[in-house]
């Protein structure tokens, strides 16, 4: 098994992150109102609610893949993590790693994995979990 190599994100990865909140954004406003997220675990309320209310399921890849964006997002503005390009022997995704500690999370993935599996999605309880688990919260 090889190591993962970390590479700094491309303009056209950076452009896409921004795309896919402002889609997701888009989704939340038609539905429900929202004017903007806030990269706060206040905007996970209203990514749950997009859940619970059945509006994303594992057919919409896209919209899975977007609120994994501002997830995390969320995790960028309150944690050691950075988005960044992860390649190694299964290919390479944006990811969110921190060199910190290590470790990289794929949120890209992370919630159209527990749609199609079928698996209960709770995103305060997801982010809370990993947070403290990882001891990845900022201090300040």
């Amino acid at each position: 098994m090889s190591e993962d190599r970390i590479i700094p994100l491309s303009d056209r990865d950076q452009v896409w992150l921004r795309r896919a909140e402002a889609h997701i954004l888009d989704v939340t406003r038609a539905r429900y109102g929202l004017e903007g997220f806030t990269h706060s675990v206040h905007d996970l309320p209203q990514l749950q609610r997009l859940i619970d209310d059945g509006a994303i399921t594992a057919k919409e890849l896209l919209e899975a893949q977007c609120i994994g964006v501002v997830f995390g997002n969320i995790f960028v503005a309150n944690t050691s993590m950075c988005w960044v390009r992860v390649a190694n022997e299964c290919g390479d995704m944006i990811s969110l790693h921190s060199e910190a500690i290590h470790f990289t999370l794929y949120p890209l993935t992370m919630i159209s994995k527990r749609l199609e599996d079928g698996r209960n999605i709770d995103l305060m309880a997801l982010y809370e979990d990993l947070a403290t688990s990882l001891h990845i919260k900022n201090e300040g």
